[in-house]
């Protein structure tokens, strides 16, 4: 035991022990990858999608065991996808939004107008461009969570 520790095997190396105990444990425990590894376990082919068919599938592997590295890059890839949208999915429907939640300084007459017409009579002020503006900061903060959360 202590002669197999000596070696500089990657799973036992002291200077990353974090790493090395999830190696050491995939390796005592015989996992095999569904695609080829290097000694420090990582991924030599990047195969992301699969052919199932007529039809290109993203490849996420059969067991989260055995395909973690597909996974890690579907979930980075959905985090920022994800991310993405929150931040700026908002801009575009900013006029239509803001008149459809009654945020704009003319609200009460703008409910007289007929539907079509209300979008472009809106007036925004300080008011309403405080309450976007915290529109703004949530987009922001659902972006960094989203990110936090999926890894990204």
């Amino acid at each position: 035991s202590s002669s197999f520790r000596s070696q500089r095997h990657p799973c036992f190396d002291p200077r990353n022990r974090s790493r090395s105990i999830s190696m050491a444990t995939a390796a005592g425990e015989g996992i095999v990858f569904e695609i080829p590894v290097d000694e420090q376990l990582k991924s030599t082919e990047f195969k992301p999608f699969k052919f199932k068919g007529p039809f290109l599938l993203p490849h996420c592997g059969r067991r989260r065991r055995t395909n973690p590295h597909m996974r890690a890059f579907w979930g980075a890839t959905l985090g920022f996808t994800f991310a993405f949208i929150g931040w700026f999915a908002f801009a575009p429907l900013l006029p239509v939004v803001r008149v459809d939640l009654g945020l704009c300084d003319n609200n009460a007459a703008l409910q007289l107008l007929p539907e079509d017409e209300r979008v472009d009579a809106c007036v925004c002020k300080k008011e309403c461009k405080s309450t976007i503006a915290s529109a703004n900061i949530a987009a922001v903060s659902f972006d960094v969570g989203t990110r936090f959360i999926l890894g990204s």
